[in-house]
C-alpha cells in the first residue's frame, strides 16, 4: 500500500511541474541589458567567456566581427582559450562583452589585465558579475 500512495503522489508532483513555466528571470535582465548598451561596442568584438557565442550575437549586427573566447571547446567558440590567456595581440579588438564570468575566473587580475591588453585605446568593456554566485 506504502509504495502504490508514494507512485501516486509522485505522478501528481510530476502533474504539477509540468504545469509550471520556468524562467531565469536574471538571463531576461541581462539580455535587456545588453540590448540596451551593445550600440556602444563597435568594430571588433570579442564575447569573453561567452560560450559559442548565441547568447548576445544578435545585438552586434552592427558590429564589424564578433567573435566568442570559451575555455571549453565543447561549446564550439571562435577561440578556445580561457580570460587569462587570450591569445590576441595587444590592443586588437574594440570592445569586449564579459557577461557573468569574472566570478568563475581563478585569476581574476590577471583576466583583467589581459582584457586591458588586447582592448584598442578608446575600446569599451561592457561586463556584469553577481557577487551572488561567488566562489
Amino acid at each position: 500500500m506504502g509504495s502504490k500512495y508514494r507512485g501516486r503522489a509522485l505522478h501528481a508532483t510530476i502533474e504539477r511541474l509540468s504545469r509550471m513555466i520556468i524562467t531565469q528571470p536574471d538571463r531576461r535582465l541581462l539580455k535587456l541589458f545588453v540590448r540596451e548598451h551593445a550600440p556602444l561596442l563597435q568594430g571588433d568584438l570579442l564575447d569573453v567567456g561567452g560560450q559559442d557565442g548565441k547568447r548576445y550575437r544578435e545585438f552586434f549586427s552592427h558590429a564589424r566581427s564578433f567573435r566568442s573566447l570559451d575555455p571549453d571547446h565543447c561549446y564550439n567558440p571562435d577561440i578556445v582559450a580561457d580570460a587569462e590567456n587570450i591569445p590576441l595581440p595587444d590592443a586588437s579588438v574594440d570592445g569586449i562583452l564579459c557577461m557573468e564570468v569574472l566570478m568563475y575566473i581563478p585569476n581574476l587580475e590577471k583576466a583583467v589585465r589581459e582584457m586591458a591588453r588586447i582592448l584598442k585605446p578608446g575600446g569599451r568593456l561592457l561586463c556584469s558579475t553577481s557577487l551572488m554566485a561567488a566562489p
